[in-house]
């Protein structure tokens, strides 16, 4: 199939290919320059191209000594995602680990020419594949220890691209042979694969741009509790029956305002959450800031009423805790429990929040329910 395929020209494509990729890296870092990782990304290009342009230039006639320098090249520009990856994720681009997968691959170009025949192939193989799994094991690695959203970014293309490589390893292995039209074949796919990385890799910016937008969006800045954007996303999963809303607002925030100026007011708000959401987290719930000086805590099915009464008992105590200067405050809570027959969240925030002007009516500092 691949015997009718002019290799010079898929070499020259190869080239072009990776060196336009490594032209897009650069241009993005000339406009972030604190975004080192974009030029380990275009390196890593560069080093595909050089690397292709070896081979070409050399071809079969490649020594010992001279043939292991693409072989190492190879293994040099993955190190290169790799190192720009770990920049990404604010970690030090290299480790000491990372000397092995290119000793594996020139070690293995060198022992094979050494050996020649197909002991000399397969040792060649074993060099490269295990180089390759030496790489996605770190991408893989990297996906899994820093952030579930990681899965998402563009990385794990990059994962399935290097495993690519591995059946053709897994042929000449097997075989011992490099039968005619194989180089053409393998280039072709190098070709296809190169790009596949580039993709993820060019996609993971705007990805994580994406989901930190979308986290800023689902919290309040000033507190730093979930947002009503957050809570609109989420309400079909939290409207469970026996799920919990616990409506909180400040006792006489505005007087607090206009007594003591608003950098006070905003003071308290941050303080009050920060007190009430370890005791709300620990019963798997979460505080939301519905507006102003009113938050919600929404807990999760499971809390029966007199739980979820106590709880709130035990948050009007928390709040009227002064420390750090902060200026006193009690606060008037109002809890409600979704119910079977409804369908939205929003009708148990509203009984709630009924349940919240009673214990103002009643005199503030207080619950009802």
């Amino acid at each position: 199939m691949f015997r009718s395929l002019d290799l010079e020209t898929l070499q020259q494509c190869g080239m072009l290919t990776s060196l336009c990729f490594a032209a897009a890296f650069v241009g993005q870092w000339q406009g972030r320059r604190d975004r080192a990782y974009l030029l380990c990304w275009g390196g890593a290009a560069v080093c595909h191209a050089a690397t292709i342009a070896c081979f070409a230039i050399a071809g079969p006639s490649m020594g010992r000594v001279t043939g292991a320098l693409p072989y190492a090249g190879i293994a040099a520009g993955s190190l290169l995602v790799v190192a720009g990856i770990r920049l990404f994720d604010e970690r030090a681009p290299l480790a000491r680990w990372m000397v092995v997968p290119i000793l594996l691959a020139a070690g293995g170009h060198a022992g094979g020419q050494a050996v020649g025949g197909a002991t000399g192939l397969r040792l060649s193989a074993i060099g490269l594949a295990t180089m390759t799994m030496a790489i996605v094991v770190a991408l893989w690695r990297s996906r899994s220890v820093h952030g579930a959203y990681r899965h998402r970014d563009g990385r794990w293309l990059a994962v399935v691209a290097m495993l690519g490589y591995l059946p053709g390893c897994a042929w000449v292995i097997a075989t011992g042979t490099a039968p005619d039209g194989l180089a053409a074949g393998l280039l072709m796919v190098d070709h296809a694969l190169t790009i596949l990385i580039n993709l993820g890799l060019l996609a993971m910016p705007g990805r994580r741009a994406i989901t930190v937008m979308r986290e800023q969006n689902h919290h309040d800045p000033l507190t730093g509790a979930h947002s009503r954007a957050w809570l609109t996303a989420k309400a079909p999963a939290l409207a469970l029956p026996d799920a919990t809303v616990i409506v909180i607002d400040v006792d006489h925030f505005k007087r607090i305002n206009d007594s003591l100026g608003h950098a006070a007011g905003d003071a308290v708000l941050v303080a009050l959450v920060q007190r009430l959401d370890g005791p709300v987290r620990a019963r798997g719930g979460r505080i939301v800031r519905l507006g102003g000086d009113e938050f919600a805590a929404i807990l999760p099915a499971g809390l029966s009423m007199g739980a979820a009464m106590r709880l709130a008992k035990s948050l009007c105590r928390i709040a009227a805790m002064t420390s750090g200067g902060i200026p006193a405050c009690t606060i008037s809570v109002g809890v409600a429990q979704v119910e079977t027959g409804d369908d939205r969240l929003d009708r148990a925030i509203a009984r709630a929040d009924r349940a919240l002007y009673r214990a103002k009516a009643d005199g503030r500092d207080r619950v009802a329910a």
